[in-house]
């Protein structure tokens, strides 16, 4: 407990006056709400028991002026609490994105997108509870818990003794129903988890369903689960509100019949303490529930935050990628004696390899699947790391391994985001001009297509999707030309394409000679291997 509340003051040191501005507001609620109260009193035993009917609407109004401002100051408070914890979060957010993007290449392709998204979305949301209302609500709470305490004990400190016996039990059965709350939220998320995972089963496996008769085995399948959610769901809200009519039938009722009891007995005996006396305690202890049970929460909170945070640190441990490379004037890289295997893997894809990749050239990394040309291409693109010093693996052979280039990679699979196409030029290279999009377009055969559309303001949506498999890879083409790199490093570029699509791609990237480019590509395409101006034979390494 001590420790998330140590980190969570890491994150909220930054805004820790608006924290105290926070407090204070609260701190005036409270104020405000022991006013209101205490004119309860004020009206009983001075105004009505004394018949002082003139007092009766200007009280009245004071009454209902305290009540609005207290509100104000409650909203006022947890407007600013929250907008802290929101400031915080989008901090955490932003830092923990960044890190994924210059994640290590092979831990980074080894994480599943339903971790990345659980992370930056669920993980780091759920830590909202505990920023807004762990040290700010305690730091307020048991100031609040203080000062209500105070006052019922300068009024009567008899009455304050019987009151306090409720709290304890009122801790205990919201302890006890919230660990049940607990378990069968537990079983909810499980069962929500079945139902999500049936649809995304389905989904995937639509054309199985159909050609092997299973829509009806595959419908009561998940229509089991879907009911098994919708129970515990029912099963969960009734408890729920159990636990709400249980604090107040079980707990404040009685003690309600206690307070009046014993102190209208004492009442009607001495005549202390007063009608409005015994009043006023049972709305302080209404009131003084509020900050008694913040406090008992913020474990909860606590709790949660310590799940969110393990989370967050298993993701933000995977190490950053290397940049700081060495550079070479006279080749794009060289390796003597490179050795590479990847992790949880016994076998080497590279051994005691040498080659040099010479500048303004076009190498073509040769070899069947499996061969390691594709490891080679990211391994120089810095992508995969060979140093010792980052632990690739314990074995790895010492290699001299030097590279150099502004470069940029095109992979086997290319995506694009979506938007306007213009957008997506000038998202890549601020830099580029409209007509050299044009020109860009013209090039991978879809100038027609965009000239029918919208021109640069055609949004694309879903590339992969909208065009065919030869459209989409040209579309993404165009725009990796567009960033214009001296470095080009293409991945299986004509992998999967009819013969039209192939041969244009073989075509550009041969073109691109006639601009000094330095390009290496990893194929077993024979007509993309003689464009070439080096072949490197992997299956030969």
């Amino acid at each position: 407990m001590r420790k998330i509340l140590k980190r969570s003051y890491s994150y909220l040191r930054e805004h820790r006056w608006k924290v105290v501005y926070g407090v204070i507001l609260s701190l005036l609620n409270t104020a405000f709400g022991i006013l209101s109260s205490y004119s309860l009193k004020i009206l009983i035993d001075d105004v009505l028991m004394k018949n002082n009917a003139e007092w009766l609407w200007p009280l009245e109004f004071v009454f209902m002026g305290v009540v609005f401002f207290g509100a104000i100051f409650m909203i006022l408070s947890a407007k600013v609490f929250n907008t802290v914890a929101a400031k915080c979060m989008l901090k955490i957010k932003e830092k923990t994105f960044k890190h994924y993007l210059k994640m290590n290449y092979e831990d980074a392709t080894t994480i599943d997108k339903s971790e990345v998204t659980n992370v930056l979305t669920y993980s780091i949301d759920s830590l909202g509870d505990v920023l807004s209302s762990g040290i700010p609500m305690m730091i307020s709470s048991i100031i609040s818990i203080v000062l209500i305490v105070g006052v019922m004990i300068y009024i009567d400190y008899r009455l304050t003794i019987i009151s306090m016996f409720v709290y304890p039990l009122l801790i205990f059965v919201n302890n006890m129903l919230q660990k049940i709350i607990s378990k069968e939220q537990d079983v909810y998320y499980d069962r929500r988890q079945d139902v999500l995972k049936a649809i995304d089963d389905t989904v995937k496996c639509r054309d199985e369903v159909w050609s092997y008769n299973l829509l009806e085995s595959v419908s009561d399948e998940f229509m089991k689960k879907a009911r098994a959610l919708e129970k515990s769901r029912v099963r969960l809200m009734v408890i729920g509100e159990f636990r709400s009519q249980a604090s107040w039938v079980l707990i404040m009722v009685p003690y309600q019949a206690i307070l009046y009891g014993i102190g209208g007995m004492w009442m009607i005996k001495t005549g202390n303490p007063t009608l409005g006396t015994l009043m006023v305690f049972s709305n302080f202890t209404n009131f003084l529930i509020n900050p008694i049970m913040r406090l008992v929460n913020i474990s909860t909170d606590i709790s949660q935050a310590g799940v969110s945070f393990e989370k967050l640190d298993t993701f933000t441990d995977r190490k950053e990628q290397k940049s700081d490379f060495d550079y070479a004037s006279d080749s794009l890289a060289s390796a003597r004696n490179l050795s590479f295997k990847y992790k949880n893997t016994d076998r080497n894809i590279l051994s005691n390899l040498d080659f040099d990749i010479g500048l303004g050239k076009t190498t073509v990394l040769w070899g069947e699947s499996g061969s390691g040309k594709s490891t080679i291409l990211k391994i120089v693109g810095g992508m995969l790391e060979t140093d010792e010093k980052l632990k690739i693996h314990d074995t790895l052979s010492s290699g001299d391994f030097i590279r150099s280039g502004n470069w940029a990679y095109f992979p086997q699979s290319p995506n694009t985001f979506d938007g306007e196409i213009g957008e997506l030029f000038k998202m890549i290279n601020p830099n580029i001009s409209e007509e050299r999009m044009w020109s860009l377009l013209e090039k991978v055969g879809l100038k027609n297509y965009f000239d029918s559309k919208d021109g640069l303001e055609t949004y694309v949506k879903n590339s992969e999707s909208t065009f065919s498999g030869g459209e989409h890879r040209r579309l993404c083409l165009a725009l990796f030309l567009g960033y214009d790199a001296e470095v080009m490093l293409f991945d299986e570029p004509t992998a999967s394409l009819d013969k039209n699509s192939a041969d244009l791609i073989i075509n550009i990237i041969a073109d691109l000679r006639k601009h000094n480019k330095t390009c290496l590509i990893s194929t077993h395409d024979v007509d993309l291997k003689n464009i070439g101006d080096e072949v490197i034979d992997v299956t030969k390494k």
